[in-house]
């Protein structure tokens, strides 16, 4: 069985990683209010990324930012947090993965927004096997 290696705790799996080690938890206290996570931690992991995607609403602290691509960019910077430690021995604090996450949506908002004037096609793409994936014009990502 595998440790994660943010906190030295098993099983490494994807509630862990992303919910369930004490760091994930820390960012999420960190940006979010506390009727957000009493609500949506205990979700299966697949609806819990589901929901948050799907969802209309913005980030409380920035009304400017949307909570789905707020919420996206942050489980990636907590992969990539866990990456660094595992692979680097680099701890990343939450407090960067925080700024690093609000940089990215800020920069991918603005694309959102030009889409309208250049006529890209942005959008999440959901597949049968929990894959979730960023569609900008013809690129995957």
């Amino acid at each position: 069985m595998n440790h994660c290696p943010r906190c030295d705790d098993t099983p490494e799996d994807l509630n862990h990683l992303f919910r369930g080690c004490p760091k994930a938890k820390e960012l999420w206290h960190s940006i979010c209010n506390p009727q957000w996570l009493q609500e949506n931690l205990n979700m299966p992991i697949l609806d819990w990324i589901r929901t948050n995607l799907k969802s209309k609403s913005t980030y409380h602290l920035d009304m400017s930012h949307s909570w789905s691509l707020l919420f996206v960019v942050s489980l990636w910077q907590i992969w990539k947090a866990h990456n660094r430690k595992s692979f680097d021995n680099v701890e990343t604090t939450n407090t960067e993965c925080f700024k690093i996450a609000l940089a990215y949506a800020k920069k991918i908002g603005v694309a959102f927004k030009e889409q309208r004037s250049c006529h890209r096609l942005i959008n999440w793409l959901f597949s049968l096997l929990g894959e979730i994936k960023l569609k900008y014009g013809r690129m995957l990502l």
